[in-house]
């Protein structure tokens, strides 16, 4: 082989090596500072004031959190009073949605998150069962340090055609199932 056409080994930049570590190293930071600045669905109301777990939230579920602010759509004629417990397998949560569209077959679901030190940590989540928009649930949280947090529920509502839409974040306390 003829030295000009053999293939030439260029030294690496030192730009291209650091650039992983460095990527690794943001995603790593980011993905840890987050602490429950996920998106929590969409399309709702923001700021209404029906439905009587919004409001100020009393201190214990005051937030910085963004996306986590309690709120509670018009729509949204019955929601639990703020505090209430939840997790423990036998207090039941009860809300009732006016603007239910039976053409629409809607599932409701909810994310709920623990609160510490202002801040809002997302812990997991289910659907809430019904109808005529009526839906309950009686869900149990298990092995968990939030007993007795105080927490946010949040409701969304998802039609047949995809839209979700966020009906309130509501202020309950957490129990744990034992």
């Amino acid at each position: 082989m003829r030295p000009d056409l053999a293939p030439r080994r260029r030294p690496r930049s030192r730009a291209v090596v650091a650039l992983p570590a460095v990527l690794v190293a943001w995603l790593t930071l980011t993905a840890c500072g987050g602490g429950g600045e996920e998106e929590t669905g969409g399309g709702g109301s923001d700021g209404g004031s029906g439905g009587s777990g919004a409001g100020s939230g009393g201190g214990d579920c005051e937030v910085s959190t963004e996306g986590y602010e309690l709120f509670s759509d018009p729509a949204v004629t019955t929601a639990p009073e703020e505090g209430a417990v939840f997790g423990d397998g036998e207090n039941q949560l009860t809300f009732v949605d006016s603007g239910y569209d039976e053409a629409q077959s809607p599932a409701y679901g909810y994310d709920l998150s623990y609160v510490e030190d202002g801040q809002a940590f997302p812990m997991s989540g289910g659907f809430l069962e019904g109808e005529g928009g009526e839906v309950t649930t009686v869900d149990s949280v298990f092995t968990s340090e939030a007993d007795g947090r105080p927490g946010l529920l949040t409701l969304t509502r998802t039609t047949t055609d995809g839209a979700t839409a966020t009906l309130g974040v509501y202020c309950i306390t957490i129990a744990v199932d034992e």
